[in-house]
């Protein structure tokens, strides 16, 4: 980590935080989850970072970039992705996606097919749409706006330890990076919660690359569901899944080594052809 660059670059009209391992490539770009940051991703880029170019984004509002009030749409989030990848001249590149990270993934594949050469969905917020949508998530906007405000009243050790007490399975290597971007995140991320209401089919149709979802268990804090899956392989037919039975919503915390192997077996097909 200690030879990680650290740099910024404008995007979309903000600038962009972002690590960059700097490995012979090819280039593997990394958009993290709700409230996280790129960093969050650390764990992961070491393990592949002697074969991969990994740049961790911070996304906007998140980490170190750039913290607007409003523009938290998943088209916004998805072109700050693009004027980095375009900035940097790096496509076209493979793309991995955690939880909101993943959706912003799945829209960078709809809106700029050739940026991308593969895309990894980490748990999508892939849910199909419920009776009075847009009210439920206006209340949970709030809420969690709320929730952010609070936790950053605590300190990094209360953070730490509710951390630990909520997740008692997670290595405590990822607990730095995820303490830090809690105290990071700006409460106006909230906004991107009214954006998740169910349309995910429709983006997801104009998917053209190679896919692989990885999911989790059913019967854990998962979004995606065996139902979903199956609409998914539907709708993208090149799509690969692996499922991680033992794994909740944070799939790589959870199940860290079959995780990468997924990964890692999915990005040396996409080297392969």
């Amino acid at each position: 980590m200690d030879n990680w660059q650290s740099a910024w670059v404008e995007s979309n009209g903000i600038n962009i935080h972002y690590h960059r391992t700097g490995g012979p490539g090819p280039i593997l770009l990394l958009i993290h989850g709700f409230t996280d940051n790129g960093l969050c991703w650390s764990r992961v880029a070491r393990q592949l970072e002697a074969n991969y170019d990994m740049l961790m984004l911070d996304s906007r509002g998140h980490g170190l970039s750039g913290k607007p009030e409003k523009g938290y749409s998943g088209n916004d989030l998805a072109a700050d992705v693009a004027g980095v990848v375009e900035a940097l001249n790096l496509g076209p590149v493979m793309i991995l996606g955690h939880s909101v990270g993943a959706l912003t993934a799945v829209t960078v594949a709809a809106k700029y097919p050739e940026l991308l050469c593969g895309l990894m969905l980490e748990d999508p917020i892939w849910r199909n749409k419920e009776k009075d949508a847009s009210k439920k998530s206006a209340a949970m906007t709030k809420a969690i706006r709320q929730q952010i405000v609070i936790q950053q009243q605590l300190s990094a050790q209360q953070i730490e330890a509710s951390g630990r007490e909520n997740y008692p399975t997670w290595d405590p290597e990822e607990f730095p990076a995820w303490v830090q971007a809690k105290q990071q995140v700006s409460p106006d991320v909230a906004e991107t919660l009214s954006f998740l209401i169910g349309n995910w089919q429709e983006v997801a149709t104009a998917i053209q690359c190679p896919t692989l979802l990885i999911t989790g268990d059913p019967g854990k804090d998962v979004v995606v569901s065996p139902a979903i899956v199956a609409e998914a392989q539907l709708i993208i037919p090149q799509m690969q899944h692996v499922n991680l039975a033992h794994a909740g919503h944070n799939i790589r915390r959870e199940s860290f080594q079959p995780y990468l192997s997924a990964v890692s077996q999915f990005m040396d097909s996409l080297i392969a052809i």
